[in-house]
């Protein structure tokens, strides 16, 4: 896959430039915080009990807008039946920069890009503002804008948020590229007409194999 005039580069945020970690891999991690212990089967029914209660007639409703209010998040743990404390720390760890490590391969391929003239933007479904992060990185100069839900509003798959991304960086549709790597959401862009990549997903901090984009973009490694 090679595209001759890339101009810009759209890219999901969460699994795609930072680590989606499992959701025990969360569990875990608010449990020692609070100081509680639980065995591994419990770990799991923990988890068992958040994707459930995702399927529950109330949240399927909200999850076309789950990333523009941040109330629903908490209500969602309350329904998976975590006490409150467990489900406060629990929700506090998405603030937390240290649980969104980058992928070790994201920085250089962000720079490269970058170097290159290609205009960067990060479009995410999301509830709080993950800028500092990209700051704290040194990357903030890579990123031209940020298309965040809930700041806007809106979030995919409504093209919307990748027309906002195009106007705002100024480009075409067709010379655009979108990464992701949920396809129920980052495939929208296709709707626009803008050619989009989506990524196998990983759950564990490896190259992200964005080798791919920059020879998706026609830049030379």
């Amino acid at each position: 896959m090679s595209m001759s005039n890339v101009e810009a580069v759209l890219f999901d945020w969460r699994g795609t430039l930072v680590l989606d970690a499992p959701e025990t891999w969360w569990i875990e991690r608010a449990l020692k915080r609070v100081g509680q212990r639980r065995t591994s089967d419990e770990i799991e029914r923990l988890a068992d009990a958040i994707a459930e209660a995702k399927h529950h007639p109330d949240f399927v409703v909200g999850q076309e807008r789950e990333d523009c209010d941040p109330v629903f998040h908490r209500e969602l743990l309350a329904r998976a039946g975590l006490d409150h404390e467990l489900a406060h720390a629990l929700y506090e760890l998405d603030f937390a920069a240290e649980n969104h490590p980058f992928y070790p391969d994201v920085p250089g391929a962000l720079r490269k890009l970058k170097q290159a003239g290609v205009s960067i933007a990060v479009v995410s479904n999301i509830h709080f503002d993950f800028r500092p992060e990209f700051a704290r990185s040194g990357l903030t100069d890579c990123v031209d804008q940020f298309v965040l839900s809930f700041e806007r509003g809106i979030q995919n798959p409504d093209l919307r948020m990748f027309q906002l991304a195009v106007d705002g960086l100024g480009v075409e549709p067709a010379n655009a590229l979108m990464v992701g790597d949920w396809a129920a959401t980052d495939s929208a862009a296709t709707g626009l007409g803008i050619p989009t990549l989506i990524l196998p997903r990983l759950r564990r901090l490896e190259p992200r194999r964005l080798d791919v984009v920059i020879g998706a973009a026609n830049i030379g490694t």
